[in-house]
């Protein structure tokens, strides 16, 4: 594939800037304006990206002449890593609310042996086109907007083209084994929707569709896994483009406005705070979400004007978030 460089003044989203902008405009502010970020060891998401890279070694080893016990063993390693980087090691299970905490490194083990079971006969017969596929589309025909982001697999079935996309979940129903509201839940779906934009893009009419890996995490369950298709239909491909450029329009209007109110405070004699913050409005209603407090909640009861605090509370680190960080 052709290099194709990206514009240095080209404004830059992916998938996580586009989420938390419909989640709240405010929490989009305090992530990806003032990149602020809760300094806690999160256990959903490091065991998450843990699975990604155990998947990661499993995918490249299936083929070779190794036994399912060495393919495991290679995956496990690669979750140890990231368990270990990302310091889940010293989370306790009691302060995520849970004290039946089903991601742990012993649950991961488990999973990877039946994973590798289930599935390397199938990784055997395919061709794997790329690992971490780091993309970068534009949105715009002048460049000047572009679409990144990392596609967890490439692969070639049965002469098409599919976007391998992993996920894990504890959403279980009994004789499921997964929650409908999972299965439900990729389309539409504006990140399986980016892929398959940016598959178009990259792969034209080979692409056949996005195969959703879904690996259910449960205390007791460990050998629960399943294929989501979602196939290629290009007017829902043209509706998601549509649909991101309004919310990067909107998004971009509110970081005007910030600006403006800025340059109006400097000029002021005193520099005195405007006594709200009249852009990025918060949606209340995902203030708690799935049963989840919002981080930046305390922040938004105490404070109308979060732009005139100097630095993040104690319990945030500052942290920017740049869509490039994965990509070449």
């Amino acid at each position: 594939m052709a290099r194709n460089p990206i514009p240095r003044r080209a404004a830059l989203y992916d998938n996580t800037r586009l989420t938390d902008y419909k989640t709240c405009p405010r929490k989009f502010y305090f992530l990806h304006e003032r990149n602020w970020r809760p300094d806690i060891v999160r256990l959903p998401l490091v065991f998450g990206e843990a699975w990604h890279s155990a998947m990661d070694a499993i995918w490249r080893s299936a083929p070779a002449a190794i036994s399912d016990d060495e393919c495991t063993a290679n995956g496990f390693k690669e979750f140890q890593r990231i368990w270990t980087e990302r310091g889940a090691l010293v989370a306790d299970p009691l302060e995520t609310g849970r004290r039946s905490e089903p991601r742990t490194p012993d649950t991961a083990l488990e999973m990877l042996f039946h994973y590798v079971k289930e599935r390397r006969a199938f990784l055997r017969n395919i061709e794997l086109l790329a690992v971490e596929q780091p993309f970068a589309v534009p949105l715009k025909e002048d460049k000047s907007l572009f679409y990144v982001g990392v596609l967890d697999k490439v692969f070639k079935h049965e002469g098409r083209i599919y976007i391998g996309e992993h996920k894990t979940t504890s959403m279980y129903r009994k004789n499921g084994p997964f929650a409908d509201t999972f299965l439900e839940s990729f389309s539409p779906n504006s990140q399986i929707g980016g892929y398959l934009y940016a598959g178009k893009v990259l792969y034209g009419a080979d692409l056949k569709a996005v195969w959703i890996d879904a690996a259910l995490v449960h205390m007791e369950v460990h050998d629960a896994f399943r294929w989501i298709p979602v196939e290629v239909a290009f007017e829902q491909i043209d509706a998601w483009l549509w649909e991101a450029h309004q919310w990067i329009e909107w998004a971009s209007s509110e970081k005007a406005t910030l600006r403006r109110s800025r340059v109006k405070r400097a000029k002021r004699l005193y520099h005195d705070a405007d006594p709200y913050m009249a852009c990025y409005p918060r949606n209340t209603k995902s203030c708690i979400d799935f049963n989840t407090t919002c981080a930046f909640l305390d922040i938004c009861k105490t404070c109308s004007n979060p732009d005139a605090l100097e630095a993040p509370p104690l319990s945030f680190k500052i942290e920017p978030w740049n869509p490039l960080d994965r990509v070449d």
